[in-house]
């Protein structure tokens, strides 16, 4: 073809990488994902590109006074837009997502108290009570129905009865031996137990069913919470974690703690007004967008550069995120969630004659695979996995209501047994008792 045969055009080009990255030498020279979509759209039509470098706003300022033909910027098409400028068919998916710089590794003083979460503290030190009210009531119970000769006794204490009369006889010693036990011993032995300090210088001796179940259930509760307490403890300790500070974006204002950074020409930035035509944002949000550090933040250079401020979170798409972090100044964190997820297009001038030819030829390249090997090419970069949000999170109650259940019924087993040994204990009794008060001789009954 000849050189009169191609269709000269105005483009607007600006680097936003990776869309689109522009090289000014004695010519301007285009790539990344739109660079090089749009190559193959000016050699299959014969266009011939006249490329003029602008920002977003003065971009669209020049489709609409006729001055540019296209623009090549990533666009997702707004109402207005649909007014305004001819649009293509959707060329790539687009959303945003929260990141903010990481502060530290997450290793802190008080990482041996977030290892569980309050409500797992609670339940822990809950069981502990319950389970030390319950071994209290069984050791009362069978005191005072004299189902077993259980002692408590201290371990340093072990004397013969010569000397336990001795003992006795001395008015200013207290012997250790006891047959009565409070509470606050059963909680210690409990506490000593299940911590792994043994059971605080307290043993009990017992042949009861019961109260060995009830032991049972205490070592291997104990068991288990030191456990998941250690395992997460280590791998907090280990491995670089930061806290999840944002869960939703009103968790911004609910904090006031950050200043949320986004470019003012992105799609996102529409969300935070009333209409799309508004200049202002809505009045709750005016406090918290693009404050200082982050004022008139219209670039992807603007957003690298305050990613790196403290207290700034970047509301901005994952694909600009991970071209900046090639070469990272700071480490980041990538808070959950997605929003304004849209397709992006190419805008043109009202009129375009050449839409539809762009179009049908945009369908073809979708349809023999040319714009998803494009996108796996540019648009498919990972940001470090240094720089995700950490996966390691403190154990909740979630994780341990199946072993609590089972405690439970078993807590119950072991009462139901204390139940049957008293009603045993009792028939016991009742049978040796005449036997016995007439072999000595007298009768007891009134």
């Amino acid at each position: 073809m000849n050189q009169t045969d191609y269709v000269e055009l105005n483009v607007v080009v600006h680097n936003i990488f990776p869309y689109l990255s522009v090289e000014e030498n004695e010519t301007i020279i285009i790539s990344g994902y739109m660079g090089e979509l749009w190559s193959i759209i000016e050699n299959a039509l014969y266009f011939k590109n006249n490329f003029i470098k602008t920002r977003f706003d003065e971009g669209k300022q020049l489709l609409m006074n006729g001055s540019a033909d296209v623009m090549l910027l990533p666009s997702v098409v707004t109402n207005t837009d649909v007014d305004e400028f001819e649009v293509s068919v959707p060329v790539a998916k687009s959303w945003y997502e929260l990141y903010t710089k990481r502060k530290g590794d997450g290793a802190t003083s008080v990482s041996y108290v977030e290892t569980w979460n309050s409500s797992l503290w609670l339940a822990f030190l809950s069981t502990i009570v319950t389970l030390s009210i319950i071994l209290w009531i069984m050791l009362k119970t069978r005191t005072k129905y004299g189902l077993d000769d259980h002692k408590t006794t201290n371990f340093q204490t072990n004397i013969s009865r010569k000397k336990k009369q001795m003992l006795c006889n001395n008015q200013n010693t207290t012997l250790l031996e006891t047959r009565s036990i409070t509470l606050w011993t059963c909680f210690l032995i409990v506490l000593g137990t299940i911590t792994n300090q043994g059971n605080l210088g307290f043993n009990i001796n017992t042949k009861s069913t019961s109260l060995r179940i009830i032991m049972l259930v205490v070592l291997f509760f104990g068991l288990l919470m030191l456990n998941s307490y250690s395992a997460v403890l280590v791998s907090r300790l280990a491995v670089e974690k930061d806290d999840i500070l944002f869960l939703t974006l009103k968790s911004i204002i609910d904090k006031n703690t950050h200043v949320l950074c986004i470019r003012e020409s992105s799609y996102a930035y529409l969300m935070f007004k009333e209409n799309e035509r508004d200049t202002e944002l809505m009045p709750i949000w005016r406090s918290i967008i693009n404050q200082h550090p982050c004022e008139n933040t219209t670039s992807v250079a603007d957003i690298a550069t305050v990613l790196c401020e403290d207290d700034t979170v970047v509301l901005e798409t994952p694909h600009i995120i991970a071209s900046i972090f090639e070469s990272p100044k700071c480490l980041i964190t990538r808070m959950p969630g997605r929003y304004a997820t849209a397709y992006t297009t190419l805008l043109m001038k009202k009129g375009f004659k050449f839409k539809k030819k762009i179009n049908e030829l945009l369908q073809k390249l979708q349809t023999a695979g040319i714009i998803d090997y494009l996108q796996r090419k540019w648009l498919s970069r990972r940001i470090p996995q240094n720089s995700n949000l950490s996966s390691n999170k403190p154990v909740t109650i979630n994780h341990i209501n199946g072993v609590l259940l089972v405690y439970g019924l078993v807590i119950i087993l072991a009462l139901a047994i204390l139940f049957v040994e008293k009603i045993a204990r009792s028939m016991w009794v009742t049978r040796k008792r005449p036997a016995s008060h007439f072999k000595n001789g007298r009768n007891d009954f009134y």
